[in-house]
């Protein structure tokens, strides 16, 4: 399907060239048949659906890159049927899932990047490889009161998640399961070292990065974890990421980590990652850190009350989407430069605002 030259886990050019399967062959298998046709977005430039099966959503990758992964999708299988039958996962497992989220989520931008024309005219300074477990994560578990069977993949095909793919929700049989992840997401209410400010430079030699400034670390949780609303999941679980100091400005070796040796930190790391926090599960009266990873996670009763449809779930992707683009400043010397970012800002936004309405009113109708 794809005619990218660089292979979606490493970014090099293949070597004995492989092809990926974005979502696994596994996944589509357990959801129905193989062969079926799908929906991936909008070709931008002739403004009609792209449409093929998903046993063709492929993309190019080594093939020792690919064997690589293996080993995740086999422990990855398991737990996805054991949430399709309501079982418990431990707080490793789900560690686990939020790796093979990253690596999902990163595969959907990278390939929806081709097969969409590159709308945002982007040239991918990362890959699978160097995003897994490198920023804050979330996921969100809903089990739905139905016995459908199927797959779906919200949040890809916008330009919002094009230019930073933040969030993404997957819809497996009778499990929504929806996962967001951007830098600095929920770090400071862990207590973790966080920026005060995220800038993203539109010009001069860093045009395109993102500067981070005035860290402080707080070392208590702040409940809720994130600001913005989410509907109540079954299972809600955070887990912070420290990024690496590759510039050697601070003595514990992560962004904004003062001290050789901090006590909080020590505690609410995994002594084995020591860069990736433990869980914090959120809770509606507060937050349960997890610091056992191998005792289970229970889930939370949603009354019905608080329950919503499938689709409303899915429909808040594109709200989270735009809480995450906001939270990076854009900043330039040139008046110029910084209203054309703001005006294409607004348009994607916008975009995100259509289409949540769409969805919810075409559902609601269905």
């Amino acid at each position: 399907m794809t005619k990218s030259r660089f292979c979606v886990f490493c970014g090099k050019k293949p070597e004995n060239k492989n092809k990926e399967h974005i979502l696994p062959q596994w996944l589509i298998e357990l959801t129905g048949d193989p062969c079926r046709v799908v929906n991936f977005g909008m070709d931008y430039e002739t403004g009609k659906t792209i449409r093929f099966s998903w046993s063709n959503f492929v993309a190019p990758s080594c093939s020792a890159c690919n064997s690589e992964y293996s080993d995740l999708e086999g422990k990855v299988k398991p737990l996805i049927e054991r949430l399709i039958s309501r079982q418990h996962l431990t707080g490793a497992a789900y560690i686990t899932l939020l790796d093979w989220l990253d690596k999902v989520r990163i595969g959907l931008w990278l390939t929806y990047h081709f097969i969409q024309k590159n709308p945002t005219k982007i040239n991918p300074q990362f890959h699978i490889n160097s995003r897994i477990a490198s920023k804050d994560r979330m996921l969100a578990i809903y089990l739905m009161q139905t016995n459908t069977v199927g797959l779906n993949a919200f949040g890809a095909e916008t330009l919002i998640f094009h230019r930073t793919p933040s969030c993404f929700a997957l819809n497996v049989n009778n499990v929504a399961i929806l996962n967001l992840s951007c830098d600095y997401l929920f770090s400071g209410r862990c207590g973790f070292p966080a920026p005060k400010h995220q800038n993203l430079l539109l010009d001069g030699d860093n045009a395109g990065k993102v500067q981070f400034s005035a860290f402080r670390t707080s070392r208590r949780v702040t409940h809720p974890l994130i600001t913005t609303p989410i509907f109540k999941p079954s299972v809600h679980l955070f887990q912070p990421i420290m990024q690496a100091d590759t510039q050697r400005m601070f003595q514990g070796g992560y962004l904004g980590a003062e001290n050789l040796f901090d006590s909080y930190l020590s505690d609410m790391t995994i002594f084995e990652r020591p860069n990736q926090g433990v869980l914090f599960s959120q809770q509606p009266a507060g937050v349960e850190v997890l610091n056992e990873l191998e005792g289970m996670v229970e889930y939370q009763n949603v009354t019905k009350r608080e329950a919503r449809s499938l689709y409303e779930i899915l429909a808040q992707v594109y709200d989270l989407q735009n809480y995450c683009h906001r939270l990076v400043s854009p900043m330039s010397s040139d008046a110029e430069i910084l209203k054309q970012h703001q005006k294409t800002n607004k348009m994607l936004l916008n975009q995100n605002r259509l289409l949540k309405k769409e969805i919810l009113q075409l559902y609601s109708t269905s």
